[in-house]
């Protein structure tokens, strides 16, 4: 492994002082004391230029601390290692990652992400990413199809084990709920108050606590492979979930997050509206379910059951939640 790493370091231009693992990288540091992320790279070369035009971007709107992409001694992004595999290399942050179990970095991951919305604010990347690509709408409207043939296919299961026993008695309920999301949705899109296609804009698209190094003075923001245009409350949403997931829905900590986040950037009666739905919408458990429906259904893991078992006990808490926010 070093000697596959070594190869890619040589080809730029960074004196490495010291190297040591990480979570599916080799980080370096610089004898200048600079800190970079070596990564193993599956995109082609456009997507990696697009990425570094994209974090730039977002750097000269004022949101500083992202990962900038670093240039080979042949002047390209993507460098092939020894092992004939393609890699990249970008800038890093020394910092350790968002706690969700500490309020503290939680409400600080609220007002960092409102600040990098912001900056997407100031920013224009339609050149590089599809406006049209992704619908809220028909995202739920083809999941609560996904479900729908889950069920089916649940029904004709005759020895069911017990992950698809567990979800074959909940699946009603939730298709349920996915249809009053989709119903209410369509609701107020004839009526003219939201609109899923033009309400777009940039968001982060995979942000949740991973995506948090919190340093001494600062918070960056990393993982921009899936940055697009949606609506960007998403990304709230996505981090507001995984941490009220992860604290068993804690109402007082739930509100805090969107008082912390209102208080960075107003969060409008759209975008109220959007989170509410958000949340209403069963997609942890479609995830699961569509999770299992598309692998080979061999063999389910004991943490998927696990994990549908969590999620099916924590539906009333989330709903008592939900309650206090209409």
């Amino acid at each position: 492994m070093a000697e596959k790493y070594g190869k890619v370091l040589e080809q730029y231009d960074i004196d490495v002082y010291n190297t040591y693992k990480s979570r599916g990288a080799l980080m370096a540091v610089s004898v200048q004391g600079e800190l970079y992320r070596v990564t193993q790279y599956n995109g082609n070369c456009y997507h990696a230029e697009v990425m570094a035009i994209i974090l730039n971007e977002i750097r000269q709107a004022g949101f500083l601390y992202v990962p900038v992409y670093i240039k080979n001694n042949n002047d390209t992004y993507i460098t092939t290692g020894s092992d004939r595999n393609n890699y990249i290399i970008t800038t890093w942050y020394e910092g350790r990652e968002c706690d969700v179990m500490k309020e503290h970095d939680v409400l600080r991951g609220c007002q960092t992400i409102a600040a990098l919305h912001n900056a997407f604010d100031r920013i224009n990347i339609s050149n590089y990413v599809n406006y049209q690509r992704y619908n809220i709408y028909s995202d739920y409207e083809r999941h609560l199809r996904e479900l729908k043939r889950i069920k089916s296919y649940l029904t004709c299961r005759i020895n069911k084990t017990d992950f698809e026993q567990l979800a074959f008695y909940n699946i009603d309920k939730n298709i349920i709920a996915a249809q009053m999301v989709v119903d209410l949705m369509c609701e107020k899109i004839e009526n003219g108050i939201i609109d899923p296609v033009y309400d777009k804009q940039i968001c982060h698209g995979d942000f949740d606590y991973h995506s948090l190094i919190n340093g001494v003075n600062f918070t960056a923001v990393t993982g921009f492979e899936k940055i697009e245009y949606y609506i960007d409350i998403w990304d709230f949403y996505n981090f507001l979930r995984k941490v009220m997931e992860k604290n068993g829905w804690n109402i007082e900590l739930g509100f805090k997050m969107i008082q912390e986040y209102d208080n960075v950037r107003h969060i409008t009666d759209k975008d109220y509206i959007y989170l509410k739905l958000m949340l209403l919408y069963p997609e942890k458990f479609w995830k699961i379910l569509n999770y299992y429906y598309n692998s080979k259904k061999v063999w389910i893991p004991d943490k998927n059951t696990e994990k549908l078992n969590k999620v099916v006990h924590q539906t009333i808490l989330k709903t008592n939640f939900i309650k206090r926010m209409l």
